[in-house]
Order: structure tokens, then C-alpha cells, then sequence
């Protein structure tokens, strides 16, 4: 049974962070959309098998998968509703350890 897909509001305003700072950083706007385009096209394929992808272990409740390049994509899955949740794409020099476990408790 396929699952299905929520980008919750932080996803997605993480994703307007990192395309409008790509384009303030002046990467051609086909870099960008190629970006855009690749992530979705992970998220979309978690629909089949979301469980592939390691738990994240310093905080359980999220699995992540690396997109691209030094970008990662926190997400849960809600077996009782059949669901994944797109939490949070965060490049990987921030702390995320830190950032996520204040994320945790509103889960």
C-alpha cells in the first residue's frame, strides 16, 4: 500500500530559504529548478518504501535521507494513518542535532 506525502510548512519554507539563497548566490536558475525537481522526485518515492532510509539515531523520530550535494531530508512516518511527513531539509553544516531535537518535542 502506497503512503502518503505531507510537506509540512517547514519543509517548505526550508526550501524557499535554500532556492532563494541559491539565487542570491547567483546559481543559474536551471540549477535551482534541477534542485527543486530532484528533491521532489525523492520525496515522491518515499510514497512506496519510506522505511529504506536510516534512522536518524541522536533523535529516533526521524529518518533522513541525503538529497543532494550537503542537503538533508528529516522525515517521520505515521504507520497508524499511512503517512510520511516532510519535516525539514537542512544543509549539513548546520547543527543539526541541535535543531532537530527542539523539533522532536512537537512531534
Amino acid at each position: 500500500m502506497k503512503y502518503e506525502l505531507a510537506y509540512l510548512p517547514s519543509f517548505v519554507d526550508d526550501m524557499l530559504l535554500i532556492c532563494a539563497y541559491m539565487l542570491e548566490s547567483e546559481y543559474p536558475e536551471d540549477i535551482v529548478e534541477n534542485f527543486q525537481t530532484e528533491v521532489e522526485k525523492k520525496a515522491e518515492s518515499l510514497r512506496e518504501s519510506p522505511k529504506r532510509f536510516a534512522v536518524y539515531e541522536k533523535i529516533p523520530e526521524f529518518r533522513r535521507m541525503l538529497v543532494l550535494y550537503d542537503y538533508q531530508v528529516f522525515y517521520t512516518i505515521r504507520e497508524d494513518k499511512k503517512l510520511v511527513q516532510m519535516h525539514h531539509i537542512l544543509h549539513g553544516h548546520r547543527n543539526i542535532q541541535k535543531f532537530l531535537q527542539h523539533e522532536s518535542k512537537t512531534i
